[in-house]
């Protein structure tokens, strides 16, 4: 029953935004069986350091600016 409440309450104090930034630099990884990742690392507007995966944003130059979806926590309201 308390692992039930736990992930409901996890669950409800998230929320997807919309986020603008610059990027600061670009990596490739692949595993053993050439899947490669494409991974940008951005600093958004709002003081946060993200890595953001995908072709959508590593085609960007770096110092350009970017803008993608990310799951946050929300703060609690009581």
């Amino acid at each position: 029953m308390c692992f039930v409440i736990i992930i409901s309450l996890a669950v409800a104090t998230t929320e997807t935004v919309t986020v603008s930034g610059i990027v600061l630099e670009h990596n490739v990884t692949a595993d053993r069986q050439g899947t490669r990742t494409y991974s940008t690392i951005v600093k958004s507007d709002d003081g946060f350091i993200e890595e953001t995966t995908g072709l959508e944003t590593y085609v960007v130059p770096v110092g350009g600016r970017v803008t993608y979806s990310k799951k946050r926590h929300k703060p609690l309201e009581f």
